[in-house]
């Protein structure tokens, strides 16, 4: 939208695997505050396994990727974790590393191996990730596998000397060391591969975790085919101490952030697969005392926790917030579990000129900001997942009483991804969807302010190279185009057309980095009726803004700081 008919164009990312996709959220996602779960659960009663998140009480369940394989690990600052996944599909047996963000976006494959890799854990500094890797082709772990590291990005991949036949690495707290299985027992070893040394002795004991203090190691010990306990050691060696006894198989024992609770993976009412029914528990201070915390109809496997989340990080959204033909900064905050909107009136913001409410963080709203009358102003709307469709939620003034006006476009088990432009240049903002569909990316626009289904669909991107829709008004005639951004070689290709049905994007340009998370917005920086891109990077906490008033080879020309990162 050109002039004084600006779209509010927000950074919907995509988060899209080699052969699967999820549910698109915000890039910056609104959080509740509490600690977290994340965990495989099966969903065709069989062995396949999706990535799942929830509270610490099991409440908000999210699928975060419907295929996965081994134990996931949070980053340090609970913004991302890291999992195991099919390279290809579920046939050939090969398993790549992952990274995704928690609320679905911005899925990224860090390795390719020619067999598989398994078992990432994140370093305490964030900067590293330890995983194994399957060498020879084949289940036999004292010829299979070594121990290697890389960075957070999926560069520097080392290998850990003198770790064969190990899995299930464990970082130290100061980051020097991994803890690690083989078949003969735990072991202990420098990142470098040296002072490497037996912990415990055996094959009936795995699945090592270190305590957040460093000063113990807690592990599955297998006493009989359908029965193992969580015991600990001091993690220089010494005495074990059982701390779950319970009369079924127990897994994956994680620590809480007392350096004292325990939480574990337990099944009883054992099936022919021998895990017919189980659940998360808690095992506090006292000496062998468990409680259940929650289960699910579905089996449970290989359970990690976050501590606690971390701070909330506004999700940034832009838009001509007073009507005067300039795009300008605003981020949505999770305030007491509602969706507050601080947009700014300045080129350069130090706060918000005002704030209002629309929306739920339980909800899971997501914000599509823009001019839903026609007048010149953008104003705030929402889409919500309601029994399986997309509710969008829109008001056209500032109200601090919520959205006024509804429809329904949109199917969550279709994994669409909300849009919001000018599609046939008239000055009113209506919504569309991009929809993955045979591995492409099918826009569906629709031209109506209360829609029952799209107008006008074309395919253009590619679900297999991660491609983010972006829309905006390139040539500056009114009509809002597409574009998408897609990282090539650790940076942010964008590629724009001023096709309303474009069956390829011409013009190109980079601007943006992958490893810095930068976040793709659009707007109409300069007020000369002509958008282009800008990116929000989390720098120290705080959202660094880097706008360009170029398509042709962007430089940025403002850059200021707004919003929590």
């Amino acid at each position: 939208m050109t002039g004084r008919r600006r779209l509010a164009g927000i950074a919907l990312v995509v988060a899209l695997a080699a052969s699967v996709v999820t549910v698109a959220r915000p890039a910056a996602t609104i959080e509740s505050g509490k600690g977290r779960f994340a965990f495989l659960q099966t969903f065709d009663d069989g062995f396949s396994y999706q990535l799942v998140l929830t509270d610490h009480d099991g409440s908000d369940k999210r699928v975060l990727r419907r295929r996965a394989v081994g134990r996931p690990s949070f980053s340090p600052n609970r913004r991302r974790i890291t999992f195991a996944g099919p390279l290809t599909d579920d046939s050939d047996g090969r398993y790549a590393i992952y990274v995704v963000n928690v609320d679905g976006s911005r899925l990224r494959r860090l390795t390719r191996p020619k067999f598989a890799d398994f078992d990432p854990v994140w370093a305490p500094g964030g900067q590293r990730i330890a995983f194994s890797r399957d060498r020879a082709g084949n289940s036999r772990p004292s010829s299979c596998c070594v121990l290697m590291t890389m960075q957070a990005d999926g560069s520097n991949k080392h290998r850990v000397p003198h770790t064969e036949g190990g899995t299930r690495p464990s970082w130290s707290p100061d980051g020097r060391r991994l803890a690690y299985q083989r078949p003969s027992g735990l072991y202990v070893v420098d990142v470098d591969g040296s002072s490497g040394r037996r912990l415990v002795p055996g094959n009936h004991v795995s699945e090592p975790s270190w305590s957040p203090d460093g000063t113990k190691i807690a592990f599955v010990s297998k006493v009989s085919p359908n029965r193992s306990r969580v015991n600990v050691i001091p993690a220089g060696g010494g005495k074990i101490h059982s701390r779950v006894r319970r009369p079924g198989l127990v897994e994956t024992p994680t620590w809480g952030a007392d350096n004292r609770t325990l939480f574990f993976v337990y099944y009883h009412g054992l099936g022919d697969d021998g895990r017919r029914s189980s659940g998360v528990w808690r095992s506090p201070a006292r000496h062998l005392a468990a409680n259940r915390l929650f289960s699910y109809p579905r089996n449970i496997y290989k359970l990690t926790y976050a501590n606690q989340s971390p701070p909330p990080r506004d999700t940034p959204v832009t838009g001509d917030w007073d009507d005067n033909g300039t795009s300008t900064a605003g981020v949505v905050r999770g305030v007491s579990g509602n969706l507050q909107w601080r947009p700014s009136n300045a080129k350069q913001p130090t706060g918000p000129k005002r704030t209002y409410v629309v929306g739920r963080v339980r909800l899971r709203d997501r914000p599509v900001p823009g001019d839903w009358d026609g007048n010149g102003t953008t104003t705030a709307g929402i889409v919500r997942p309601l029994k399986g469709d997309l509710q969008w939620r829109f008001t056209n003034r500032f109200d601090p009483d919520g959205a006024r006006r509804s429809f329904r476009l949109g199917r969550v088990p279709l994994y669409d991804v909300p849009i919001v432009g000018d599609w046939d240049g008239d000055g009113t903002d209506t919504a569309g969807l991009v929809r993955p569909v045979k591995g492409d990316l099918q826009f569906r626009l629709t031209n109506r302010s209360r829609p029952k289904g799209a107008t006008a669909a074309f395919r253009v991107g590619s679900v297999r190279r991660y491609d983010v829709p972006v829309v905006g008004d390139w040539d500056g005639d009114g009509t809002d185009t597409a574009g998408l951004v897609r990282p090539v070689g650790g940076k942010l290709r964008w590629r724009v057309t001023n096709r309303r049905r474009p069956s390829r994007l011409g013009i190109r340009f980079q601007l943006g980095s992958v490893s810095t998370q930068d976040i793709p917005v659009v707007g109409d920086w300069n007020g000369d009726g002509r958008d282009s891109p800008g990116i929000v990077r989390p720098v120290g906490g705080r959202l660094r803004w880097r706008l360009s008033n170029r398509l042709d080879g962007p430089e940025v020309s403002t850059v200021f700081s707004y919003g929590r990162g």
